[in-house]
């Protein structure tokens, strides 16, 4: 705010205030006044706070409790009691608190001009949200009970935290996308949970500009009661990172990187108990066994092991066989680990055959507590010598190989 006696040009109406006001900006906005849903806020004043804000455009309504904004840039923004429908789509996203600092005004302007609301959790580096609500078609799709965002850069490096509390509506998401209603595991998960599947997720990541290195310390999302999957890892040759990037964007970056090491779990809470009576209403509805492990070993890994033999390049195929079978017949626990001998770019890695890829990989796999074991490739004829990968125990990614040297 301005202090008093300033000579700074500003206006005042009722509870609007706009510091170091843009005339034409103003002029710009009186003539289309649906851009106030995304408007250029840097060239309309350089500063803003609200309250008891209304505004009906059709076919979108905005209503603010109050609002304060650094302007041009964006780099603090608070809100509360903001409320935003489009009355034509039925989307619409509702918060009771929130502050933010870092704010991707492009990434804010998209979410308002493309009704993209989910988007909203990726435009600023640090973020502190309590209730709030993503609607679409009418429904409530997503519910947020918190979401803390959170950013540390330091001479060239930078170390990214996300922490979601979320509740999802399935039956909401099934009328947005009508090809999940049929989907057995889409089946599970809404049985399983009645309909609403609370997620927690949290993200943890490292990043450092030379030698472009990410390391992933923790990536967990959680559906309690169904189930918990786990990644870390690190990748090197990185392009810039974003903490304002979405899913979408991190992982197209990741396509230009290294991978060098890499492991991913799955722990079962429910979800597969739910999943194989769901399978067998729908796909095994004919089958003579009840039984969801037997269904899947019988008509689909033993008919696509029979068909792979020998050209699938693995050496221990029927040892794989009986893991999966291990684990579909007590789903506990499936980790996969990967440490290539060197880093291996994912652009490389496209364009390898699957002998190359298993033995770059350097894949092991560990049921439940079963000792763990390598995915083995068979030997090909006049094939180059590759670097001898670690053993199976070695595999195991801690914070010490994730660290930066």
């Amino acid at each position: 705010m301005m202090a008093e006696g300033d000579a700074e040009p500003a206006l005042t109406v009722g509870l609007l205030r706009l510091e170091k006001l843009s005339l034409p900006a103003m002029m710009r906005l009186a003539g289309n006044p649906a851009q106030v849903l995304a408007p250029d806020l840097g060239g309309l004043a350089e500063g803003l706070s609200l309250e008891d804000f209304e505004l009906y455009f059709y076919p979108f309504t905005l209503s603010l409790s109050s609002l304060t904004a650094s302007l041009p840039s964006l780099s603090t923004l608070t809100a509360a009691g903001l409320h935003y429908r489009n009355h034509q789509s039925g989307d619409g996203l509702e918060l009771a608190e929130m502050s933010a600092e870092g704010v991707d005004a492009a990434a804010l302007s998209r979410m308002a001009e493309e009704g993209e609301a989910l988007n909203f959790l990726m435009f600023c580096d640090a973020l502190d949200l309590t209730q709030g609500a993503v609607f679409a078609g009418g429904e409530e799709l997503l519910g947020i009970r918190r979401a803390v965002f959170d950013v540390n850069e330091n001479e060239g490096a930078a170390a990214f935290s996300r922490r979601l509390e979320l509740i999802l509506n399935l039956p909401a998401l099934a009328a947005k996308e009508e090809r999940l209603a049929g989907e057995p595991a889409f089946m599970a998960m809404t049985k399983a949970s009645g309909g609403v599947m609370d997620l927690n997720l949290n993200l943890k990541l490292d990043y450092r500009a030379e030698g472009g290195l990410l390391a992933v310390r923790e990536c967990e999302l959680e559906a309690p009661g169904l189930g918990r999957l786990s990644l870390m890892g690190r990748l090197s040759s990185m392009p810039e990172i974003k903490p304002s990037f979405t899913p979408y964007q991190l992982l197209f970056s990741a396509t230009g990187g290294a991978l060098e090491n890499f492991s991913c779990s799955f722990t079962d809470q429910g979800f597969m108990a739910a999943w194989y009576e769901a399978l067998d209403k729908t796909i095994f509805a004919r089958s003579p066994s009840r039984n969801g492990a037997e269904n899947l070993m019988t008509h689909y890994v033993s008919p696509l092991a029979e068909t792979l033999g020998a050209e699938s390049g693995l050496m221990n195929l029927p040892a794989i066989v009986g893991e999966i079978r291990a684990f579909l017949d007590r789903p506990e626990k499936l980790a996969l680990n990967m440490a290539p001998a060197a880093p291996l770019p994912f652009l490389t890695l496209a364009k390898l055959d699957k002998y190359d890829i298993m033995e770059k990989l350097n894949l092991t796999v560990q049921i439940n507590r079963r000792a763990p074991f390598t995915v083995e490739a068979a030997s090909a004829v006049n094939h180059e010598n590759l670097p001898s990968a670690p053993r199976p125990d070695e595999n195991s990614i801690t914070e010490e190989n994730l660290e930066f040297q």
